[in-house]
């Protein structure tokens, strides 16, 4: 997968580094404007959007995001830990427009 990862240290840390051993693609922005340059010139499976980010800029940015491509998942650090890697494996199964893996 493809993965934006929305961080302003940019620090990738275990979980990215563990994600990019995976086969996963990570790329980095430090800023939500940043982020969604790239995701108007580029294609990702998902986003992720780093702890350190404020809620009220992490719901905005998500709502821009959204505006732009609905179908893009967006997911917020601090709601997936250890199980990031599993769940982001599962969506590479899913259908677009399927409620679940194989439907």
């Amino acid at each position: 997968m493809k993965i934006l990862y929305v961080n302003p240290t940019c620090d990738f840390g275990s979980m990215m580094a563990v994600l990019g051993r995976s086969g996963h693609e990570v790329t980095c922005a430090a800023t939500p404007s940043e982020a969604l340059d790239l995701i108007r010139t580029r294609h990702f499976s998902a986003v992720l959007i780093a702890e350190e980010t404020e809620d009220g800029e992490a719901l905005d940015f998500i709502s821009k995001v959204h505006r732009a491509q609905p179908e893009l998942l967006v997911f917020q650090m601090s709601v997936w830990r250890s199980d990031l890697e599993e769940t982001l494996e599962l969506l590479q199964t899913i259908e677009p427009g399927s409620d679940a893996p194989g439907q």
